[in-house]
């Protein structure tokens, strides 16, 4: 068993909807939502993730340099901070959109030309987010060589994003636990076998987005 899936669904991070599912920006439909902004509440939890993630950051250094870390306005910018104050390394943010007002940036913190970073978040839907992030710090001068987040929605269509991306658990996993587990009762690990088999049609049948 995933030990971040069971994090997750303790803290009630984990929220299921079976007759009403949640639809994400991308459009998808979906009886299952993560919320792990819930994470920073929760010290002991968010101890462990904060470590997991550090171990990926110290893991990816290994084969070249780390000069920031970087979050993504809003979820991702708490993740940063603790990373960066962790291991000891400078933190930027990316907003969504420029500022309207002062600079104008959309990167919030100092990056200097050349530096390699990592992009750290607390998920990952289809990916399109992390691509404009990463994108943004791109047109600033800097470079993220990785994306970390806690929890990847592996099961619908990603766009390609050019770095290695890393989470430290997916949907599928979550599915199993709660299944696996009977955190939920038999109609509701009925709906999520049936979306974790075939997310898209279930999404399509549900009234959300098809391709």
């Amino acid at each position: 068993m995933n030990e971040f899936a069971k994090i997750l669904c303790d803290i009630g991070a984990v929220k299921i909807q079976p007759n009403d599912p949640y639809t994400f920006t991308s459009g998808w439909k979906s009886p299952i939502y993560i919320d792990c902004r819930m994470i920073i509440s929760f010290p002991e939890q968010r101890k462990r993730v904060i470590q997991a993630m550090c171990d990926q950051v110290e893991q990816f250094a290994q084969a070249g340099k780390i000069d920031f870390i970087a979050g993504g306005e809003t979820a991702g910018i708490p993740y940063a901070a603790f990373i960066a104050d962790r291991l000891g390394l400078p933190m930027i943010y990316v907003r969504k959109k420029p500022k309207e007002f002062g600079t104008k940036s959309s990167i919030e913190g100092r990056i200097n030309p050349g530096w390699d970073g990592v992009l750290v978040e607390d998920l990952m839907t289809d990916g399109r987010s992390k691509e404009m992030f990463a994108q943004s710090i791109s047109s600033a001068g800097g470079s993220v060589k990785r994306i970390i987040v806690v929890a990847r929605y592996d099961l619908f269509p990603t766009v390609i994003i050019e770095q290695d991306v890393r989470s430290l658990v997916t949907t599928r996993e979550i599915i199993d636990h709660l299944i696996g587990d009977r955190v939920v009762d038999d109609n509701t690990s009925h709906v999520l076998e049936l979306f974790r088999d075939d997310p898209v049609l279930w999404s399509s049948r549900m009234g959300g987005r098809a391709v």
